[in-house]
């Protein structure tokens, strides 16, 4: 029965039986969570999370952002290899700012890679080391339209990226659910 300490709360006038069974499964986590700090600690109800539901919503969330990241570089060094096509007439005009924005976009992907999430990624989604991978090694490349801007120390922060990439070893698949699909 619950207590009656606290006479606003109207919680407090409502059986354990009804809180438990009757209000509790049809919130959300975030609503279990304001629903609980109403309630005297000895009353709240707790309700464990789904097996490898932390995964699931990096999962969710990271996935999308590697993609991003990833078409966003590739339409930069588009652009700059657009550029570059053009000859030398047209290489001061506008050049700059695109070699700026592809080194930008470059090293947000590359801090992407390098970050926890990532990892999270790699370990749990067969493709994605993958496609980080070949990602990493086609910048690293001289064929790569930003090779000739990437000063020596990013190059060597990119190196490191992909050893670690190469050294995070896939764990096993996990796959979302549908309420989850990414």
């Amino acid at each position: 029965m619950p207590t009656y300490t606290n006479p606003t709360n109207i919680f407090n006038f409502i059986p354990n039986d009804v809180l438990k069974y009757v209000i509790n499964p049809f919130l959300s986590g975030e609503d279990r969570f304001n629903f609980n700090a109403v309630l005297e600690p000895t009353e709240r109800l707790y309700k464990k999370f789904p097996t490898d539901f932390a995964i699931h919503h990096s999962i969710r969330t990271f996935a999308p952002m590697q993609r991003a990241h990833s078409r966003a570089v590739q339409k930069a060094l588009s652009e700059l290899e657009d550029i570059s096509d053009r000859g030398v007439i047209f290489e001061k005009i506008g050049d700059d700012e695109l070699k700026k924005k592809a080194l930008l976009v470059l090293k947000r992907y590359v801090g992407f890679l390098n970050s926890v999430q990532a990892t999270v990624l790699i370990e749990y989604r067969a493709n994605a080391k993958d496609s980080a991978i070949s990602d990493m090694e086609h910048f690293l490349s001289e064929e790569c339209s930003a090779y000739p801007f990437i000063k020596p120390k990013f190059r060597a922060t990119m190196e490191k990226v992909l050893e670690n990439l190469q050294h995070t070893y896939f764990v096993r698949q996990v796959d979302v659910p549908k309420e989850f699909s990414v």
